[in-house]
């Protein structure tokens, strides 16, 4: 025998779920033996449950309360040849679980018939199940001068020390000796639970009767499962001498079918609130309403034996009936199947966009093609900056809480361009032998709060092609060499103007009003009409007809 403690966890629900029962190794084939469940109580007491190839794969089974006949702890049994799996118990009555090869046995006292007077014959008894080891004890209290009648033939233990083992009593039934005895036995008799009750029949012995005995049950088609006596009387016989031997009607119970009818779901949706279940067998009229418990379905996996779910894959699973109970029915199940379309398959896209340096970084958007979408995904732009440098970046998707299997993630992609930059050249004027002045540029064209010390480096150069020895005219001051990572340079040239050197001191005022400026290019004054106010130095003078001569304050 092979003995399996478990795991107990202590629960304030009085139900118990076993989804696995180990079936312990043995020295013989699975197909060839049998085997129990043993449940053992605090209180000391076991319950067997056996477990053989007569069985569906998932047993069934009760145990009920000693006073109240309430359902205390469900069964669901599987049967393995793996040991070493775990059960879980969440009944606190309950001592330990474990399986063991079936130790059932039962004991059955002969019956025996003699007449008054004759010796009480030896007991001898017949067994069932697994080898008895030891001897019952079989007893009798009555005696070759006990009256007429029935009298138990009550088998006990003895010696027998198996732990699982059944006695049945026989009985010894004493006729009257007399030669003009009729006996009228009547026959035992059987019916399922809401059939009509069969004609009651009977046989005698010992002589002739001269009418018929009258027979009677209470058992009726409504009738419980049980068993119900079934008595004889005189009615109109006139033998003297007549003895009457009663039997009993068993009323069994009759087979009820309950069906679970196919359905199905496309994959990922919500499975279904319940399932409809179809009944077959009920009598008297009744309904599922006489059911002690009503059955409970969920739809299984079989591989593992785990409920299912809506991700599963598609495919057919079968839809478990357990727990219905009735006094008067024997239950059966039928199982239909819940059928899991594949869905179909998914693409997400995720949006591309093209921007310029500094406009805002869009939110990022997805598009989706097929089936429905079961989840959400993630979707980001990794640019780390605000506003996004120039450059190309990733749109990146991610499964996150989308269940579907069949997806394809499509990434996106952010462009973000250069922008336009515009460096222009100031221009100046000078008269020739003046030193060049320090030559400097403007920039139009910065985002946001750039400047050329974080947005532009190495920063452009500017030079020109004149030299101090250039004649006088026009010379281009260029700007080059700049680098930007966001912007676009674009350069606009300023232009050197050399003028030849004059010694005037004066200028006939009307010529118009002018412009001065100091030799290096300074605007001093704009439309002057006299120089009287102008401190001695050395100026250039541009006219309204843009000609320029110096000018000297003495």
């Amino acid at each position: 025998m092979i003995h399996n403690p478990y795991l107990f966890r202590r629960s304030r629900w009085l139900w118990l779920l076993i989804l696995l029962m180990l079936v312990p190794a043995g020295s013989r084939a699975q197909d060839d033996t049998d085997y129990e469940l043993v449940i053992e109580m605090r209180d000391g007491t076991k319950h067997f449950i056996p477990i053989n190839d007569n069985y569906p794969t998932l047993l069934k089974t009760a145990i009920r309360d000693a006073y109240t006949n309430e359902v205390k702890v469900v069964l669901f049994v599987k049967k393995s040849s793996a040991p070493g799996d775990r059960l879980e118990v969440e009944f606190d009555n309950i001592y330990r679980l474990f399986t063991q090869e079936a130790s059932s046995v039962t004991v059955t006292a002969q019956s025996y018939t003699i007449s008054q007077g004759d010796a009480i014959p030896t007991f001898e008894y017949t067994t069932t199940g697994v080898p008895l080891i030891g001897v019952p004890e079989l007893t009798c209290e009555a005696t070759s001068e006990s009256a007429p009648g029935v009298y138990p033939i009550v088998v006990n233990r003895g010696t027998v020390t198996n732990e699982n083992v059944a006695f049945v009593n026989g009985t010894l039934t004493i006729w009257e000796k007399a030669p003009s005895t009729i006996i009228i036995f009547a026959d035992y008799l059987t019916m399922e639970y809401g059939d009509a009750v069969p004609t009651l029949t009977y046989t005698t012995e010992g002589g002739t009767l001269t009418d018929t005995p009258e027979l009677t049950c209470e058992a009726t088609s409504s009738s419980p499962v049980g068993n119900y006596p079934i008595s004889l009387n005189y009615s109109s016989i006139n033998n003297d001498n007549v003895q009457f031997i009663p039997a009993s009607l068993t009323i069994t119970r009759a087979p009820l079918t309950i069906t679970s009818k196919d359905c199905s779901i496309v994959q990922y949706e919500s499975m279904p609130e319940s399932y409809e279940l179809e009944y077959s067998g009920f009598k008297n009229g009744e309904t599922e309403a006489v059911l002690l418990s009503q059955p409970q379905c969920y739809a299984l996996d079989e591989t593992v034996y785990a409920q299912i779910t809506s991700s599963y894959n598609a495919g057919k699973y079968r839809i478990d009936i357990v727990g219905a109970q009735a006094d008067n029915y024997d239950i059966t199940y039928n199982y239909g199947y819940l059928t899991i379309v594949e869905a179909p398959p998914v693409t997400i896209r995720a949006k591309s966009y093209t921007i310029d340096y500094g406009d805002d970084t869009p939110e990022p958007e997805y598009t989706v093609e097929g089936g429905k979408l079961y989840g959400e995904p993630s979707i980001w732009i990794a640019v780390g900056t605000n506003p996004a440098r120039a450059g190309v970046y990733e749109i990146t998707l991610n499964r996150n809480t989308i269940i579907n299997e069949k997806l394809t993630l499509i990434n996106g992609e952010l462009v973000v361009l250069k922008v336009p930059l515009t460096v222009t050249a100031r221009s100046y004027t000078i008269t020739k032998g003046d030193a060049f002045p320090t030559f400097e540029y403007d920039y139009d064209g910065f985002k946001r709060s750039d400047s050329k010390f974080n947005a532009v480096w190495p920063w452009p150069e500017i030079t020109t092609t004149a030299t101090d020895d250039s004649p006088a005219g026009e010379y281009p001051i260029i700007v080059s060499g700049g680098e930007s990572a966001n912007y676009n340079l674009i350069y606009v040239n300023g232009v050197l103007t050399i003028n030849e050197p004059s010694d005037i001191d004066s200028l006939d005022v009307e010529a118009g009003p002018v412009d001065v400026y100091t030799t290096a290019g300074t605007l001093v004054a704009r439309g002057l009409t006299s120089y009287e106010s102008l401190p001695m130095g050395i100026y250039i003078v541009k006219t309204a007809n843009s000609k320029t001569f110096k000018l000297t304050r003495k």
